[in-house]
């Protein structure tokens, strides 16, 4: 039957239809505009078919493109990852740290661009906001051998494991935690629909660029590295402790994804502290959350500020001035603005204002914290403004129990 006499989706309806005892009942039909973008959505796919048997892929071509674009440091520099996962044995029974390594995202893209014909890409088939989840379709689509690779999968809108796990109620915060997720399942993707060879050459190729660091020998550029990290304050035993070895022992992966950490860091698109956190205990990091041994800590803490101050021998003191030195913990006063926290970057003014509840040295701090700071705090997302105000009431409540 010619295309002229039936479209496609009429041919459909009449297999799907049934016999005249109506075995199979007809779908509804559907609305016009739903009519226009199905037909529209074959005639796209069918297009690229077509052009794609048309123009079929020069394979010399591809294999020369792919090699020029390796050789060139800035792909190099992102074309691998590194993480950790857990613990494992060595020969000798010891335990130490397991990473993952491969190749990223930005390798694969390039490299189906390079060997062309692919159409590739990520939908969100769902969202349930309800159950916090999102069901996403990661594939990558061979035009010209017809070889198709498809992953379905649900990204929950958390992030985060064990009691550092936090529900994500934010647009922003939910579409980076899923673009997350959605990375590796669309390099997976691509790299399946691939010839292996092409990969393993490309990867191999991006290694010897990473030795060759654009003419600096490794020892210079990570000497280069150093500097450029010490100059924002961060120092060598972060830096070791990020990649998991001495910094003198550093890989050419190890110069490359500290690279990509920098120009994040510069960009602002991460701080200091999120990709470096320090090792020394904060008061904020040991109260925040819903465990109990996370609200002891809280009383723990409010019970060593507001414990009475000695004085020398001989000095005298009032009452009114020994009640004055317990509630408000003898201390300097605050400075101009300190109970102020600035809700331009939601992120960071929510760190910011747990520190400084957990730093607070009675209960007047806390209640000027939460009342300067009320219109911001209603600002944030259900989640995160229920535990700042569960913080605030942990450490007045902690503050009452201890008065005489």
């Amino acid at each position: 039957m010619g295309l002229g006499t039936m479209s496609d989706l009429q041919e459909l309806d009449n297999r799907f239809a049934g016999d005249a005892g109506g075995a199979v009942a007809p779908r509804q039909a559907a609305g016009q505009a739903t009519q226009v973008e199905q037909a529209r959505a074959i005639a796209e796919v069918r297009a690229a078919v077509m052009i794609a048997m048309d123009r079929p892929r020069d394979r010399t071509a591809a294999i020369a493109e792919m090699r020029d674009v390796c050789a060139i440091q800035a792909l190099a520099d992102r074309a691998f990852f590194r993480v950790q996962r857990g613990k494992e044995k060595d020969e000798n029974g010891k335990w130490h740290d397991a990473y993952v390594n491969g190749e990223t995202i930005h390798l694969a893209r390039e490299l189906a661009r390079c060997w062309g014909n692919i159409d590739y890409g990520v939908k969100e088939l769902a969202r349930d906001d309800i159950r916090g989840q999102s069901e996403l379709l990661a594939f990558a689509w061979d035009l010209e051998r017809n070889a198709r690779s498809e992953i379905t999968f649900v990204v929950p809108h958390a992030r985060g494991s064990g009691e550092k796990r936090k529900r994500l109620v934010g647009t922003q915060e939910i579409y980076e935690n899923n673009a997350s997720f959605a990375g590796r399942r669309l390099r997976e993707a691509i790299f399946a629909v691939l010839p292996v060879w092409f990969k393993a050459e490309a990867a191999e190729i991006c290694r010897r660029t990473l030795d060759h660091g654009g003419g600096k020998p490794l020892p210079m550029r990570i000497a280069d590295l150093r500097a450029a990290f010490e100059a924002i304050g961060v120092t060598v035993a972060q830096l070791e402790k990020k990649r998991g070895r001495k910094i003198d022992d550093f890989l050419p992966e190890d110069v490359g994804a500290l690279r990509v950490v920098y120009g994040s860091l510069k960009r602002e698109e991460v701080t200091v502290a999120e990709e470096f956190p320090s090792d020394e205990p904060h008061p904020q990091l040991a109260i925040g959350g819903y465990k109990l041994d996370a609200l002891e800590k809280a009383v723990e803490v409010a019970r060593e500020a507001d414990a009475e101050v000695p004085f020398e021998p001989g000095e005298h003191l009032e009452p009114e001035q020994v009640n004055a030195t317990k509630d408000h913990g003898a201390s300097e006063p605050r400075p101009e603005g300190w109970y102020v926290v600035d809700f331009g970057d939601k992120r960071r003014a929510e760190y910011e204002l747990r520190q400084k509840i957990a730093a607070a040295r009675d209960i007047h701090e806390v209640d000027t914290l939460q009342n300067e700071n009320i219109g911001g705090i209603s600002g944030l997302g259900l989640a995160t403004r229920n535990d700042i105000l569960e913080l605030i009431a942990v450490r007045a409540n902690a503050f009452r129990d201890v008065q005489p």
